[in-house]
């Protein structure tokens, strides 16, 4: 039976597709190595539900950083070798091509189990202050990852919220 949590991943689809970001997120991923889904749901918890609890959110990172670990990242150094070994045959273009959407895959089923997770913990939406609520959520991702609150990640951090506005 398939798994019916798609909030998360519709909210992420609509914020990364605003413009700067996806290059915010990006840029996040490879200068901190932060887990760009860490990231969107920081904001999604913050706009859905408020402050993070704590426990829920070593949790999300727990899970993510093992799913990172075994099923994505071996699945995007497969498709970056491919990317950038030069005379690719068409025959292994579109190989690559097919473990990208498998990466894309993995990276949903990541966010269909944080979802899982959270609405097991978070309950129902509640009346808040949606900002506040994703800044304290980010900066508890980013303590949790020991990470220093900085002007670079704060930067790419308002392209993000400005995506969050649209």
């Amino acid at each position: 039976m398939p798994n019916k949590a798609q909030l998360f991943w519709d909210f992420s689809i609509g914020l990364y597709e605003q413009e700067g970001v996806a290059d915010a997120c990006l840029e996040l991923q490879d200068e901190f190595h932060v887990d760009i889904n860490l990231i969107l749901f920081c904001y999604w918890y913050g706009s859905r539900f408020g402050e993070v609890d704590q426990r829920l959110l070593r949790e999300i990172i727990d899970f993510s950083t093992e799913w990172r670990d075994k099923v994505v990242q071996p699945l995007r150094n497969v498709r970056t070798w491919m990317k950038t070994n030069p005379g690719l045959t068409e025959q292994l273009e579109s190989l690559r091509q097919k473990i990208k959407d498998s990466e894309l895959a993995a990276e949903k089923l990541q966010q269909e189990e944080m979802e899982r997770l959270t609405v097991k913990v978070a309950g129902s939406e509640q009346e808040m202050h949606v900002t506040k609520n994703i800044r304290s959520n980010l900066e508890s991702l980013l303590q949790e990852l020991s990470i220093d609150f900085n002007e670079g990640i704060e930067s790419k951090l308002q392209r993000i919220s400005a995506g969050l506005s649209k």
